[in-house]
């Protein structure tokens, strides 16, 4: 049993993490991509341990930009989970990315024209 009615403690530790985000690539290069990270207890259910993200959740560093993406939309939530055994405490961080189709306008398309409208001018030389 616990001593204290709301018992609190802090855990802070820096992890490095090598993430990957599965894409839908039907819509390229109109396409919108939903990435996240959830974390979650497996160990211990909510009565002995509850997931919180610390303020701010977090911090987005506006001025990085990725050529090829725009990060429309970031965010957390909760997503606890409930199994026979118990609930267990579930973070997760979120953001949703939105392709540039500039960039593959200036990157691909444009430069693809022109080289068919090239091909095509040396029949016309003669």
């Amino acid at each position: 049993m616990h001593d204290c009615l709301i018992c609190t403690s802090t855990l802070i530790r820096r992890v490095a993490l090598l993430l990957s985000c599965p894409m839908d690539f039907r819509m390229f290069p109109f396409d919108t991509q939903s990435c996240g990270i959830q974390m979650e207890s497996y160990g211990h259910t909510t009565e002995e341990l509850v997931l919180e993200w610390a303020e701010p959740p977090m911090e987005i560093d506006l001025s990085i930009r990725l050529p090829e993406f725009e990060l429309k939309q970031w965010g957390t939530r909760r997503c606890d989970n409930m199994v026979l055994t118990g609930n267990y405490s579930c973070t997760e961080a979120y953001f949703k990315l939105v392709r540039r189709f500039g960039y593959y306008l200036i990157q691909a398309y444009i430069p693809s024209i022109l080289l068919v409208i090239i091909s095509w001018l040396t029949f016309w030389i003669n």
